[in-house]
């Protein structure tokens, strides 16, 4: 069973080479609504959590990597 976990975390560790963390609070005080995530709707989210939400969206977005074709940056119109 170790042996299985070791070799998991050293594939994630190997395909996911820039890697970091994050903190998120709770997005609702509310244990049910907690439980029933799908049903809750965005202005019944904490407004901290929306806020901690747009910086890591903004975080992830100015991270990625350009998808290159022969040197050159990629547009969406020409990756399709």
């Amino acid at each position: 069973m170790t042996i299985r976990k070791n070799s998991v975390r050293k594939e994630l560790v190997s395909f996911f080479k820039d890697r970091d963390c994050f903190i998120l609070i709770r997005p609702v005080d509310d244990e049910k609504k907690l439980q029933n995530m799908a049903l809750v709707k965005d202005n019944e989210l904490r407004p901290k959590f929306i806020e901690l939400i747009q910086q890591l969206r903004g975080k992830v977005l100015n991270n990625i990597k350009k998808k290159m074709f022969k040197g050159k940056a990629c547009s969406p119109a020409m990756f399709v």
